[in-house]
């Protein structure tokens, strides 16, 4: 597309210049996250534990390189972040959660990645329980 502009100065001085524009509109794909799952270890002896949580984004079809991003709160807090592999998944671990802990939770915040934009109207969070 050509976009023209005219400069006028006072009544006797103006300048005019014709550019050209091009405007790339490129696709997006809406992503969300299809199933959030959570598993949880002892991993020492006087019973601290940890929670690790696999997130799919679409298990039609797999969507690698799509970082997401989430938060842990209840006994850990934290944030974390991973990125999908070839079969559109990936694995968060939390930290070491105390043995008093019940349970910790993990909140998706964002789905990102060239082509891609977040669809929060998936799975958002999962909780794990102490072993």
């Amino acid at each position: 597309a050509e976009v023209s502009a005219t400069a006028t100065y006072g009544d006797e001085l103006t300048a005019s210049d014709v550019i050209d524009v091009t405007v790339n509109n490129a696709s997006v794909t809406l992503v969300k996250v299809a199933s959030l799952s959570a598993t949880s270890a002892q991993v020492s002896r006087n019973g601290n534990w940890q929670a690790t949580v696999t997130v799919e984004v679409d298990p039609a079809v797999p969507v690698p390189g799509v970082e997401v991003s989430g938060s842990w709160t209840g006994g850990y807090t934290g944030a974390e972040s991973c990125t999908t592999t070839s079969g559109g998944t990936c694995s968060l671990t939390s930290g070491t959660i105390n043995k008093k802990q019940a349970s910790v939770t993990f909140g998706v915040t964002d789905l990102a990645g060239d082509g891609y934009a977040y669809d929060p109207s998936g799975v958002d969070s999962v909780t794990a329980s102490k072993p």
